[in-house]
């Protein structure tokens, strides 16, 4: 039950994440700073990739029981 209320926590912040990278990209559109835009751009690029990394590699704890059970323990 824990893990669904943290999934459902984690969709809710990644949708705060990407409102405020829409707000402010639409605000640096407005004052024209194109570089700014692109930078921005491309830091949230790095965001999703590393999260994806994160995500791939916490899968490999929930293939068996004892993973997770050694994951959990270490932690």
């Amino acid at each position: 039950m824990t893990t669904l209320a943290l999934y459902t926590y984690s969709i809710g912040l990644a949708l705060l994440v990407n409102t405020g990278f829409e707000r402010l990209i639409d605000y640096l559109k407005h004052h024209k700073k194109a570089k700014l835009i692109h930078l921005l751009r491309l830091a949230f690029v790095i965001l999703i990739v590393t999260f994806s990394l994160k995500t791939v590699a916490q899968n490999k704890v929930w293939l068996s029981r004892e993973a997770l059970f050694k994951y959990v323990v270490i932690f």
